[in-house]
């Protein structure tokens, strides 16, 4: 996917630059090719297995959960681009940003990295919701978009921040060896990217905002928006709370139990 990124994108520079063929944009072709570029990517994603791999450091580990997730995700991506639209190339390569960033939340169990690609699909995200630039009510939704997700990852790296003092680690693997052994009292720090993870979910009372940037985008990018970030979002919210803080079990079902009603 990263190879097929840098390829599109200098091949989409080279020839909506390009003088000689008139400038085309090609809409169709792009959806195309975004669409191959899929469906390669699942049928080798299909035949890497589902063996419990860790790679990159053990930044990356994953299980049957995660190869069953990461097959729903290509195909919710593969419906998004069915939608009857017309967009440029750039879009497409911004949609393929997204969808890999997504991909590869999904196998983290690393504080750092999950942060890194949280950002870089939320840049994605930020040009995607103002992608109307003719309209005023698409550049709101897109500045609420940029001011109110950057407030939730400060607060959730924040919290991240607290749990790291606590043990010294970031990977949720060794983070759940040390507090099945030793008590567990960062209470400020797992609510504090609780928090952070509510405001990516749209749970209330963190919700308000939502309704702004749906209104003055697409609904192609909202499409992209409930595909991508919330699975990905509560896939990572579960190994987090389920694997690495499970002895905090009784706190944070409580606050669940709260925000559910």
């Amino acid at each position: 996917i990263l190879f097929s990124i840098i390829s599109l994108l200098s091949f989409g520079i080279w020839l909506n630059l390009s003088n000689v063929y008139g400038y085309p944009k090609l809409f169709l072709f792009w959806r195309w090719v975004t669409f191959l570029v899929l469906v390669n990517g699942l049928v080798l994603f299909l035949i890497d297995g589902v063996d419990q791999v860790q790679w990159f450091n053990n930044f990356f580990n994953k299980d049957l959960i995660d190869y069953q997730v990461g097959i729903l995700l290509w195909f919710l991506a593969l419906m998004v681009l069915c939608f009857n639209f017309s967009y440029s190339f750039e879009f497409f390569i911004l949609f393929v940003i997204s969808f890999w960033s997504s991909l590869m939340i999904l196998s983290t169990v690393d504080f750092i990295m999950f942060y890194f690609l949280l950002e870089l699909q939320s840049m994605s995200f930020y040009i995607l919701a103002s992608w109307n630039k003719t309209k005023r009510i698409s550049i709101e939704g897109g500045l609420k978009y940029f001011f109110l997700s950057s407030f939730s990852s400060i607060v959730m790296l924040f919290g991240f921040s607290f749990l790291y003092s606590y043990c010294g680690l970031t990977n949720l693997n060794d983070i759940a060896l040390v507090n099945a052994t030793a008590p567990f009292n960062q209470l400020l720090g797992v609510i504090l990217v609780f928090v952070g993870f509510l405001f990516k979910l749209y749970c209330a009372p963190f919700h308000y905002w939502v309704a702004d940037i749906y209104e003055g985008t697409t609904t192609v990018v909202v499409a992209l928006f409930s595909a991508l970030s919330l699975i990905t979002f509560f896939h990572f919210l579960s190994k987090l709370l389920k694997g690495a803080y499970l002895p905090f079990l009784v706190t944070w079902q409580d606050l669940f139990q709260f925000l559910v009603p």
